[in-house]
């Protein structure tokens, strides 16, 4: 019944990997064989959660959640990595705060978590742009990806870095560099969004963007209640199970119909003139 609740709640547009491994959960797979191989982004874009939730704990217990979560999707080992890494970030942005987060300090705290070299390659690589102050353009160009950011995790999170260390302090200018770098820009966004609020703050969220959040039956209101719920099971002796929050989760299926609609028109008209 939980994973039928995750497929019909799932956000349009979801990734192919995380598509699969629900509709698994939904026929009754296992979580342990329900993820699928892939090194897909959708990992990273719930790892900064994590981070933050476990910044009072072991990195060990960072890592063995963030283990869990991605390979609930994606069993590449690539994913998992990637996904600890933007935790780590989180992690290290909240502890830290905007004017204490240092790329090699960073870097250090990473090293001995990442073994995929072409994810490590990018990772050094936005922590030199971002200390020399290099824009998002050169940075795009030191690592090859003039076109736009991929789906593929290993360019997803070290973009997503890159934004977060060259602007720890500034949410707007962060997200608004992650998003025009092209490609798969709502992922690098939501990655970098994640990291940088870790770092500064929900206060710090551009109001107008809180104003247009179309998310509906879910509210902002309900988010922050959903956020503060969380919060509280990270304190001592209160991580035991919460009851669910009211939604009204029926709507849930017409709206991502609706929107699965608007996210396949869209794709359609990209492929048409003029380009």
């Amino acid at each position: 019944m939980a994973a039928a609740g995750v497929v019909a709640g799932s956000a349009a547009g979801v990734g192919m990997a995380t598509a699969r491994a629900t509709i698994k959960l939904w026929l009754g797979f296992p979580p342990g064989r329900s993820g699928v191989w892939s090194a897909g982004n959708g990992p990273a874009m719930r790892a900064a959660v994590i981070g933050a939730w476990t910044a009072g704990e072991d990195v060990r217990r960072l890592a063995e959640l963030v283990r869990a979560s991605t390979r609930l999707t994606h069993t590449h080992p690539a994913a998992e990595q990637g996904a600890v890494v933007v935790a780590m970030a989180a992690r290290l942005g909240l502890a830290a705060g905007p004017t204490g987060v240092e790329p090699s300090s960073f870097l250090d705290s990473v090293r001995p978590l990442v073994r995929e070299a072409d994810l490590w390659d990018r990772l050094k690589i936005a922590a030199e742009c971002a200390a020399s102050g290099a824009t998002a353009e050169a940075f795009l160009r030191a690592v090859d990806l003039d076109a736009g950011v991929t789906g593929w995790i290993c360019h997803t999170v070290p973009a997503a870095v890159f934004c977060w260390l060259r602007w720890p302090g500034d949410s707007r200018t962060a997200v608004e560099q992650a998003v025009c770098m092209g490609g798969d820009a709502d992922s690098v966004g939501a990655v970098t969004g994640g990291i940088v609020g870790a770092t500064v703050g929900a206060d710090v969220i551009p109001r107008e963007w809180l104003d247009g959040l179309a998310e509906w039956p879910r509210s902002v209101a309900w988010l922050r209640r959903l956020a503060e719920r969380l919060a509280r099971t990270a304190e001592p002796g209160r991580n035991g199970p919460q009851a669910a929050l009211p939604l009204m989760w029926p709507a849930l299926v017409p709206r991502n119909l609706l929107f699965l609609g608007v996210v396949l028109l869209h794709g359609v008209r990209r492929l048409l003139p003029p380009y």
